[in-house]
C-alpha cells in the first residue's frame, strides 16, 4: 500500500510505492502539502502496478503535478538546467571548484550531443556510464571519476528540483581506483641540492619552504609577511585546500633565508610575489603556471627530460604522462625524512597537514616543542 516518506534534504514529500515486479520505489510527489502527497502516491501506485513505459509514467507524473500541485512540471532540457546550475554554484564554490563544474559541463555536453537539447528525463544509465568510459579513454581514472561524480551532483539536484523524475545516475559506479601515482617518490638529497642549484632566489625560497614545512605549491606561493613570527620562529597560516589551520616552527635553514628577505613595508605582502602574482592572475587560481617553472628548473638540473614544444595533436584531451617527481615530491621527501628519523607519526601528520584516524584536531595535541625537535632532524641544505 503507498505511503509517504521525507527525505532530509528536501522539502517534497515522497511516495513509497511497489510497482508490478514487486520492487518497493519512492518518487518525489514535488509537492508539500501531505494530502496531495499520499493521493499522488496511490497514483503512482497504480501507474507502476499496470507496467507503465517511462515515457508514460512521466505522462501521469506531469498530469498530477498540474492538478494537485497548480503548475506545469518543469522540462528542462540538460543543456539549460546545466546552465542554471552552473549559476547557482559561482557564488557558493571556490574558484578551482567552479572551473571543474564548468569544464565537466562543457565534456558532458559535447557527448551528448544533440540529445542535450532533448528533455532532461529522457536520458538513461547508459548515457552517464557511456560517458564515464569515453573520458577513462582520454583521461587519467581520477579525472574521469571526479566527472562522473560532477554529473552525479547534477541529476541529484536536478531530481530535488522536479525537473526529472528519477535519477539515472543511480547503480553508475566510479572506475575502480588504481594507485595512479605509485610511480611518485621523493626527492634524493642529490636532487634537492641539484634544484636548489639552478633555481633563481624567489624558487629557492619557496624549494625551501616547501621541504621545511611539507606544504602545498599553492600554500607556499600564498604565503605572506603578515603570516610569518620571525621572533617566535613561527609559521601561522589556513590551507587553501583544507582549511586546516597550521602552526608550523621556522626550520633554521628557511629562517635564514627569510631573514634576508624581510621587508620593511607592508605586511600583507605576500613573501614570493611573482609566484603569488602567477596564482592571483591564473584563471581558475591554479598552479599550472607554477608547476610548469618547476618542471623547467627540474629539466635544467637534469631531472626530467626537457618539454617538446612541438605540438602533439592531442590538445587538451589526451593523457598526460605522470612524473614521478614534482613540487608535491617535496612534500613526500618532508614526510619520509622525518618518518626516517624516527618522528611519530602524529607529529608528522601535524606538520604536514595530513588528516587521519591517527591524528585530529579535536583529540590530538602536538605542542610546538615536539615539532621544533622534530624539524631539528631534517638534513640541512
Amino acid at each position: 500500500m503507498a505511503s509517504l516518506w521525507k527525505r532530509p534534504r528536501s522539502k517534497f514529500w515522497y511516495a513509497c510505492f511497489t510497482a508490478a515486479d514487486g520492487r518497493q520505489l519512492k518518487r518525489s510527489t514535488k509537492t508539500t502539502d501531505r494530502k496531495k502527497a499520499l493521493k499522488i502516491a496511490v497514483e503512482f501506485e497504480s501507474a507502476a502496478q499496470s507496467k507503465k513505459t517511462r515515457g508514460q509514467l512521466w505522462n501521469v507524473l506531469k498530469d498530477l503535478h498540474q492538478l494537485f500541485a497548480e503548475g506545469r512540471l518543469n522540462e528542462s532540457t540538460f543543456s539549460s538546467y546545466s546552465t542554471t546550475w552552473l549559476k547557482s554554484k559561482k557564488a557558493t564554490t571556490a574558484k578551482t571548484t567552479f572551473a571543474a563544474y564548468k569544464k565537466t559541463v562543457s565534456k558532458f555536453l559535447e557527448y551528448l550531443g544533440d540529445k542535450a537539447s532533448g528533455p532532461m528525463h529522457d536520458l538513461e544509465k547508459r548515457d552517464v556510464s557511456d560517458f564515464r568510459d569515453q573520458m577513462l579513454g582520454s583521461f587519467t581514472r581520477t579525472t574521469a571519476n571526479h566527472d562522473l561524480k560532477i554529473v552525479k551532483m547534477i541529476f541529484r539536484d536536478a531530481l530535488d528540483d522536479g525537473v526529472i523524475p528519477e535519477n539515472p545516475v543511480n547503480g553508475v559506479k566510479s572506475v575502480r581506483s588504481v594507485k595512479e601515482n605509485a610511480g611518485r617518490r621523493a626527492f634524493t638529497s642529490n636532487e634537492i641540492k641539484l634544484i636548489l642549484g639552478e633555481a633563481n632566489t624567489e624558487w629557492k625560497g619557496m624549494i625551501l619552504m616547501g621541504l621545511y614545512t611539507g606544504q602545498r605549491l599553492k600554500d607556499v606561493a600564498q604565503i605572506k609577511w603578515v603570516n610569518i613570527d620571525l621572533e617566535n620562529k613561527m609559521i601561522i597560516f589556513q590551507s587553501s585546500k583544507t582549511q586546516r589551520n597550521q602552526r608550523i616552527p621556522i626550520a633554521e635553514p628557511l629562517l635564514e633565508y627569510l631573514i634576508t628577505l624581510k621587508p620593511q613595508g607592508e605586511s600583507e605582502l605576500a613573501i614570493f610575489p611573482k609566484a603569488s602574482h602567477a596564482i592571483v592572475s591564473h584563471s581558475t587560481g591554479g598552479t599550472s603556471t607554477l608547476s610548469n617553472q618547476f618542471y623547467e628548473i627540474m629539466a635544467k638540473a637534469g631531472l626530467v627530460p626537457k618539454r617538446s614544444k612541438k605540438a602533439t595533436g592531442k590538445g587538451h584531451s589526451g593523457k598526460r604522462n605522470q612524473n614521478q617527481i614534482s613540487f608535491h615530491a617535496l612534500r613526500h621527501t618532508t614526510t619520509s625524512l622525518l618518518k626516517n628519523a624516527g618522528v611519530a607519526a602524529s607529529v608528522v601528520q601535524d606538520l604536514v597537514g595530513h588528516e587521519s584516524s591517527a591524528m585530529s584536531n579535536h583529540y590530538t595535541h602536538v605542542d610546538d616543542e615536539a615539532k621544533i625537535q622534530a624539524l631539528d632532524k631534517l638534513p640541512r641544505y
